[in-house]
Order: C-alpha cells, then sequence, then structure tokens
C-alpha cells in the first residue's frame, strides 16, 4: 500500500495493490511517512474500504476534524465492544463515535449534560450495549477527565444498536420517509440551505433516525424539565420550529412528543442554524 494523504498520525489514507483507495488505522502510522510511500502492513492495525466516494469523503472530513485522542478513544471502546457482540464494524461506527466523543467533551466543558430518555429501555433490553457504554463513560472520565453520567452511557450504547438499524428492513422504508418528511419541515421552517455534507447535518440526520424509531415503536418516556425552559428561551427560532415537529408527529403518528425529545432536537437544529450563519 502507498500513502496518499495523512489524515493525522494514526490515520492515513492509502492506495492499494489494485489501485483501490482505503482508509488505514495504525498507531503513530504517519510517523516518518511522505506521500507516495510504501507503508508496512505490520504498522496497520484496521483497513477500511468505504462504500462509496461520497462516504470515503465525508469519513475524511470528519477524521481531519476529531482529536486524536477521541479517535483512540473511539477504537479502544468499539475494540471492546467487539469482544463483547462478537462482531465487527464499519469504519462509519468508529469515526461516529469519535466525532460523538469530541462532541460529548464540548458539552461536557459547557456544563450541557442532558437526561437521555431512553435509559431504561436500553438498560433492559440491550444489557450488552449497555455495559459497553458504562465501560465507555468509566474510559472517557478517567482519559478525559470529566463526569459524565450513566446516560452518557446509554448515548454510547446506541451508536452500536445503530450499527445494526439497516438490517431491520421491514421498519427501513419507514423510517426513511419519516426522516425526510422531518427534514423538509426543518428545511421550510427556519429557512436556510443545509450543507448536507457538514457534521452538523449528519449529526442531526442521525438524531432523527433514532427520533423516528421511537415513534415506530411508540416508545414513551416521563419528561425531566431540568433545561427545558432555559433550551426554550435561549433558542427561540429552532424551538419554534420543534412545535411545528411535534404538531406533525403527534398528528399524523399519534405519538406525544416528550419535553427531553424537545430539547434533543431544538439543541440539534439550533447547531445548524449557527453554523448556516
Amino acid at each position: 500500500m502507498k500513502l496518499k494523504k495523512v489524515l493525522n498520525n494514526n490515520v492515513l489514507i492509502v492506495i492499494d495493490e489494485n489501485g483501490e483507495e482505503k482508509i488505514v488505522f495504525g498507531l503513530g502510522i504517519a510517523y516518518n511517512h511522505k506521500k507516495g510511500d510504501e507503508i508496512d502492513q505490520k504498522l496497520i492495525d484496521k483497513v477500511f474500504i468505504a462504500d462509496c466516494d461520497q462516504e470515503a469523503s465525508r469519513l475524511t472530513e470528519m477524521i481531519k476534524n476529531i482529536p486524536e485522542q477521541h479517535m483512540g478513544l473511539a477504537e479502544e471502546i468499539i475494540d471492546y465492544a467487539a469482544s463483547i457482540l462478537k462482531k465487527e464494524f464499519t469504519p462509519s461506527l468508529y469515526v461516529a463515535l469519535a466525532d460523538h466523543i469530541h462532541f460529548t467533551e464540548q458539552r461536557a466543558k459547557e456544563n450541557m449534560i442532558i437526561r437521555n430518555p431512553l435509559k431504561w429501555e436500553i438498560a433492559q433490553f440491550y444489557p450488552d450495549e449497555y455495559k459497553i457504554g458504562k465501560k465507555a463513560v468509566e474510559l472517557l472520565n478517567d482519559e478525559l477527565d470529566l463526569k459524565l453520567p450513566d446516560d452518557e452511557a446509554v448515548s454510547i450504547a446506541m451508536h452500536m444498536i445503530n450499527a445494526d438499524i439497516s438490517s431491520d428492513l421491514s421498519k427501513g422504508m419507514e423510517m426513511v420517509e419519516m426522516v425526510n418528511s422531518l427534514m423538509q419541515i426543518i428545511k421550510y421552517q427556519v429557512n436556510i440551505n443545509f450543507d448536507e455534507n457538514s457534521l452538523h447535518y449528519q449529526r442531526l440526520v442521525t438524531h432523527l433516525k433514532f427520533f423516528v424509531m421511537r415513534v415506530i415503536k411508540n416508545e414513551q418516556h416521563q419528561d425531566e424539565m431540568t433545561f427545558f425552559k432555559a433550551i426554550q428561551e435561549n433558542y427561540p427560532k429552532a424551538y419554534a420550529c420543534v412545535l411545528r415537529l411535534k404538531e406533525f408527529v403527534e398528528k399524523k403518528y399519534s405519538y406525544e412528543v416528550s419535553y427531553d425529545e424537545m430539547c434533543y432536537l431544538t439543541i440539534h437544529i439550533q447547531r445548524m442554524l449557527t453554523a448556516g450563519k
């Protein structure tokens, strides 16, 4: 394999003997290497092949913006997850989890820790994934000097669960149609042009997928309004958009959207609004 581009000290884009572009991971693999150099296979821990050029481009852009420490933590968590779940994961999950860790550290430093409404359900019905999440929280708290609550374990567990969403074909089309409807409402309501390749857009879509899963399964949750008032007052435009989403979902799907759900949606939409300025 020949080096095409260094993404960070541990991640490279290489070209194999068949001319195929791949993303490879290895501790310190970029050290003392330049474009065109042959990469020793012994230095490579993992090799990823993106499903398409668009995915490769998205993964590359995300990796460039994620601190190396967070990439390393994501790899450690997923290696542990693989040992528990007895399965391999796609490159998208590695990068998505690293991006999540990066975002989580930023939120924690701003004291924006929000309760996850799926905590009880995930702990009950996905015990292995929840176990992975709890182990991950211990690691993040230790390595990043944070004080993340157990709710964060649920968010990480959901990344593991999300890796299998595509296999649920019976719900796939319904999910796609509903996510598309929600995105159309958001675009109309906030009236800005979204960069569909941006990290903020990808995060919003990911959250909408989980939200749609809860709607389809009719999973209802009790509310805690700890942050609701502040979010409502600080992000009025995003909140107004969420009210339209709430109206649509409750009317079409007879699903009562909780305050927790509204908080999450408002925050993600606000990030899109801020990025679009």
